[in-house]
């Protein structure tokens, strides 16, 4: 849950505050990017929607990291992404990827189960306390490709009732992702699409079967107040389905020569010089997890490896733990 002293402890947190009296660092607020200028190939700084310029010094980068939904907009504004929506867009050119193709995000569906209060009462408030992870084993999936949450406040749906969630960890679906202008004050649209791919809608309507046997234990019988509200259909489902707001994947990494990249091993954009993306578009497919601790893993990998600094040692070790359930 990453939370001190009960709140939750953000990236501004852990990192901005503690740095911001840098004499080195400078913090503008209020500073929408409009596109990164280019010239010659190479980055040589950023627009602000105000028509605000700030130019990088000689030898400097531009590092993108607004998201897998702003740093593809901001890049197609910048005229690097697929050659038809450039054109559609009336972009300058100047470098042709697949900005913005095939995003991803957790599918999450969720059983209302209504309890008794006292039962909803959990360590520090949480949503969530315990959490199941399973291989379902189906459609050629990875380990580990399925999540069960059981959730104590879901206030996450806009339900006072607690509940258990089935969430896919995997993920075969790919969205689309439509900028409808080069007005940086329009946000783009994503579809996501969520379980068009026959793998995703098998494994979800696995995962809700686990969950009748869960709530059949006498157990969970003896804390309910009230029916539990499954999905009745296909259609049901198709219809309660969620996204987990973990999209991801809309500049994907790869090898210079994958059709399917848009940016190189070291989070640089390939054909253009001193630019990096480094958030949750560059991620291939979705993580089998939450992708918050990712995305702060990769901010810090490529931070060390830029500034040629090691890694900071782990704080703690991580045990190993072996779990059987009879």
């Amino acid at each position: 849950m990453n939370i001190r002293d009960g709140r939750r402890v953000s990236t501004n947190d852990g990192y901005l505050e503690p740095a911001r009296d840098r004499s080195n660092l400078t913090i503008i607020g209020e500073a929408h990017v409009d596109k990164v200028l280019l010239s010659g190939g190479r980055a040589v700084g950023v627009r602000l929607a105000n028509g605000t310029e700030y130019r990088v010094a000689p030898g400097g980068e531009v590092h993108l990291a607004a998201g897998a939904i702003h740093s593809p907009a901001i890049l197609l504004r910048s005229g690097i992404g697929p050659a038809e929506e450039l054109r559609r867009l009336g972009a300058e050119v100047h470098a042709i990827l697949p900005v913005g193709v095939g995003h991803q995000d957790h599918a999450v569906l969720f059983v209302t189960i209504p309890v008794t209060p006292e039962s909803q009462d959990c360590v520090g408030n949480r949503p969530t306390n315990v959490v199941v992870r399973y291989s379902s084993g189906i459609g050629g999936a990875h380990a580990n490709d399925m999540m069960l949450m059981a959730s104590n406040h879901n206030y996450w749906f806009g339900l006072p009732t607690a509940g258990i969630a089935v969430q896919l960890n995997q993920a075969f679906t790919r969205g689309g992702f439509h900028l409808p202008s080069l007005d940086p004050s329009v946000d783009p649209h994503l579809e996501m699409h969520l379980l068009s791919d026959s793998r995703d809608r098998a494994r979800m309507v696995d995962g809700l079967d686990r969950i009748r046997e869960i709530i059949a234990h006498p157990t969970m019988r003896s804390i309910q107040t009230g029916d539990p509200v499954f999905p009745a259909s296909d259609d049901g489902i198709l219809a309660a389905v969620k996204d987990v707001m973990h999209v991801c994947s809309t500049a994907r990494m790869g090898q210079v020569d994958d059709p399917e990249a848009v940016v190189d091993t070291e989070c640089r954009v390939i054909g253009i010089g001193g630019l990096r993306v480094i958030d949750a578009s560059i991620m291939p497919t979705v993580p089998s997890a939450n992708i918050a601790l990712t995305v702060i893993a990769v901010a810090e990998l490529l931070a060390s490896r830029i500034t040629g600094r090691p890694l900071p040692p782990a704080t703690m070790p991580i045990p190993e733990v072996e779990v059987s359930v009879a």
